[in-house]
């Protein structure tokens, strides 16, 4: 589990061989959340993004900033 927040469940899944990251984070209050992440993004692990929208996201020094939508849900692949 990660400590993003009391309105905010989230938490890591790691693939086996700990080439894949996968961030999940559920916005389950009524209210926007701002969350930052503490990652470790590598020249392998490609760019984070949002598997549920498609998004891309940035990560500047180790961190992704975000802003949740009220029940907003994200699975962040790094």
């Amino acid at each position: 589990m990660l400590d993003v927040g009391d309105s905010v469940f989230g938490l890591v899944r790691t693939s086996p061989d700990g080439m894949e990251t996968v961030y999940v984070l559920i916005n389950v209050s009524d209210q926007e959340q701002d969350v930052q992440l503490d990652v470790a993004v590598s020249a392998n692990s490609g760019n984070p993004a949002d598997l549920i929208s498609g998004r891309p996201l940035s990560a500047q020094d180790g961190q992704i900033r975000l802003r949740l939508a009220p029940y907003q849900a994200m699975w962040i692949k790094i």
